[in-house]
């Protein structure tokens, strides 16, 4: 599988995840953040059991209403809404 990064529809601000979980060497290691600290892109590896999820799915694709708000509690929280936020083109993958 090849691990690319992959753009967010939406880039947010790294202040938008507590402290704690942006600690984490998995998350820190997957994500792309700009000089200004909004993240813009996530490696595929990091949300890749949130992608196929219908709900999630079907919300990106405009069938199902976006979380007006997502909790973030914990790292699977982070994954989720980066699930929710990624763009759908395949080609256009954010660079390494």
């Amino acid at each position: 599988m090849e691990n690319k990064n992959i753009w967010l529809s939406t880039p947010i601000h790294k202040n938008w995840i507590p402290e704690e979980i942006m600690k984490d060497e998995e998350l820190i290691s997957s994500i792309s953040i700009s000089i200004d600290g909004s993240i813009f892109a996530v490696r595929e590896s990091l949300i890749k059991s949130f992608i196929d999820i219908e709900e999630i799915k079907l919300a990106r694709l405009g069938m199902r209403t976006m979380p007006n708000k997502f909790e973030v509690k914990n790292l699977e929280d982070v994954k989720r809404m980066f699930a929710h936020l990624i763009e759908e083109s395949e080609d256009d993958s954010a660079e390494e």
